[in-house]
């Protein structure tokens, strides 16, 4: 069972790299991952330089205590920053709650990357684990 939850997660990473960074010809691919989140800013596809703004709305479970992180990383897998998005309202709710934040990242090799949302999962449990993936270019 481990190796499953080991090699699941790494194959969804290497599919949308690969996906996202091998077929540069085509249009620009929409965000991927849950539908528990909607994010405003960054926009898919979007030229971000550091620091960026993060905005958007999330259900309240996407929270644990009115935080989330959220990462990015170059094309090579490389993680380039780590921060938390923050809830900007009543988080324990079933509805959408707004958020706001803000990553650093320092400068990429690449010319692209993700911005990846992930749900504060406290419990550690893989299987609640979820994430939401945008794709960006760097400046």
């Amino acid at each position: 069972m481990k190796k499953l939850i080991i090699v699941v997660p790494a194959v969804v990473l290497l599919a949308i790299f690969g996906w996202l960074f091998l077929g540069k010809e085509k249009a620009v691919p929409s965000p991927s991952g849950s539908s528990d989140i909607t994010v405003a800013l960054p926009a898919s596809g979007g030229l971000v330089s550091s620091p960026i703004t993060l905005s958007g709305k999330a259900l309240g479970s996407w929270y644990f205590e009115a935080s989330a992180p959220v990462f990015v990383y170059d094309s090579n897998g490389k993680i380039l920053g780590q921060s938390y998005i923050t809830a900007q309202g009543d988080w324990m709710t079933t509805e959408f709650v707004p958020f706001t934040g803000t990553i650093t990242f320092e400068k990429s090799d690449t010319k692209e990357g993700i911005v990846v949302f992930k749900n504060d999962n406290p419990s550690g449990d893989e299987s609640r684990s979820k994430q939401y993936v945008v794709p960006v270019s760097f400046r």
